[in-house]
């Protein structure tokens, strides 16, 4: 059993889903997805309460403490009776850094410092878990200028307090109207839909531009990864040379430094781990 636990409930789930029938069917039967529904230092926030880094406790010890003041119901997690019934755990969170006010308590560098203590407890799935970071959040999934592939995306930056502005500087810039380039509809049942033609039969053709844009976007993010790493723009050879931390530790030198943030997001990174 596989547990995937999302920031949101509407734009990850799809993304995952869809990214699933594409490429990961064979590979993932059994799966649980819940959403957490609140930013990452709440969740650093919550672990320290319950003491999880101690030890005392583990993630899914937060989602049940999380889910309890829920409004939304998550009954695919009553299906995890215990840890040990979970052979994998994945993370997606927004990096979503904030500036210090009256709301926001945390410096930027207490901020970061969370999120290293985070990425350095959740870097490994088949233990505690593993964390995946969209900077700045899961709208970067759609920031290219161009028609696919664009090029210019190892490139793209944006300013590091952008926060929830975001998702108006990436619905203006995109070259796509929304995310349906990259995922199908969910149903009631939060189910993927696949698209029809006029005559009401499975849309091949659009099933395959839709993952064409998938494999588009994956070299696209995973070069960048490189770049941000390395300074080189190809897909690497041995995968952990692009790992969540060694790219968190180089936005901070290479991009931070000067008020920016490298736009990267962290779906097509995970898809291509998990299929090396």
């Amino acid at each position: 059993m596989i547990l995937f636990i999302f920031e949101g409930e509407i734009r990850e789930p799809a993304l995952y889903k869809t990214m699933k029938y594409l490429f990961l069917s064979n590979s993932i039967e059994d799966d649980i997805i819940v959403s957490y529904c609140s930013n990452i230092y709440s969740l650093y926030k919550k672990m320290k309460e319950l003491d999880i880094f101690g030890g005392s406790a583990d993630i899914v010890s937060v989602l049940q403490e999380q889910l309890k003041s829920s409004k939304n119901k998550h009954d695919e997690l009553n299906k995890v009776k215990s840890s040990d019934s979970i052979s994998e755990i994945y993370l997606f969170f927004d990096y979503d850094l904030k500036q210090k006010d009256n709301f926001n308590k945390l410096s930027v560098d207490e901020q970061n410092n969370q999120i290293k203590e985070l990425l350095e407890y959740f870097n490994n799935e088949t233990e505690k878990g593993k964390l995946y970071i969209d900077y700045p959040m899961v709208e970067s999934i759609r920031y290219f200028k161009k028609k696919l592939p664009d090029e210019n995306y190892i490139n793209y930056e944006t300013d590091m307090f952008v926060g929830k502005k975001f998702k108006e500087e990436a619905a203006k810039n995109s070259y796509y109207q929304n995310l349906r380039f990259i995922t199908f509809d969910l149903n009631r049942e939060k189910e993927i839909k696949l698209p029809k033609n006029s005559n009401k039969v499975i849309d091949e053709e659009e099933i395959n531009k839709v993952k064409s844009n998938w494999n588009h976007v994956k070299d696209l993010n995973i070069k960048k990864a490189n770049y941000i790493c390395h300074s080189i723009n190809e897909i690497p050879a041995i995968k952990d040379k692009i790992n969540q931390l060694n790219i968190f530790n180089k936005q901070l030198s290479k991009y931070l430094i000067r008020e920016k943030i490298a736009i990267l997001n962290s779906f097509p990174l995970f898809l291509f781990e998990y299929l090396r």
